[in-house]
């Protein structure tokens, strides 16, 4: 019978995969130990790319993640960064709600564009407007159309 707590099981071959080191790793190319997936390093991850001790999902960096591309400690979601997040896109800690950041945050806030805060979130926005970009970002004005504002911050408007 072997003895589990011993340094020779550990260091016996309990991989499975290619290129594993550690101990009782599936997948391949894992570093560390009780790793599934791929290219994890650390301990008790699972998902792909992962590093530091006990998430799921994918690309998470720090402890104890689920989801895709977090980092820092107990973040669910995707994308979160900082600590005890949870949803998608926030900074800071222990926010929830999307597109956070600061702390403590548990709304969804409105969305800034150009220093600006609009009358919806970022969600509502994608949902109204085509993503792919279809907003014009310069509209040529007329000089006959524009305001004596525009003339007197626009130096050269006469030549254009």
């Amino acid at each position: 019978m072997k003895n589990i707590n011993s340094k020779e099981y550990y260091m016996s071959n309990n991989n499975t995969g290619e290129n594993n080191s550690g101990a009782c790793n599936s997948g391949n190319w894992n570093s560390g130990s009780w790793n599934s997936g791929s290219c994890n390093s650390g301990n008790r991850n699972s998902g792909d790319w992962n590093s530091g001790d006990r998430n799921s999902g994918d690309w998470n960096s720090g402890d104890w993640n689920s989801g895709s591309c977090n980092s820092g400690d107990w973040n669910s979601g995707d994308w979160n960064s900082g600590d005890w997040n949870s949803g998608n896109y926030n900074s800071g800690n222990w926010n929830s709600g999307d597109r956070n950041s600061g702390a403590f945050n548990r709304d969804t806030p409105k969305m800034r564009l150009f220093e600006t805060e609009l009358d919806m979130t970022v969600e509502e926005f994608y949902k109204q407007y085509d993503i792919s970009m279809n907003i014009p970002l310069t509209i040529w004005i007329d000089k006959a159309d524009m305001t004596d504002i525009e003339k007197k911050e626009i130096s050269d408007w006469e030549t254009m």
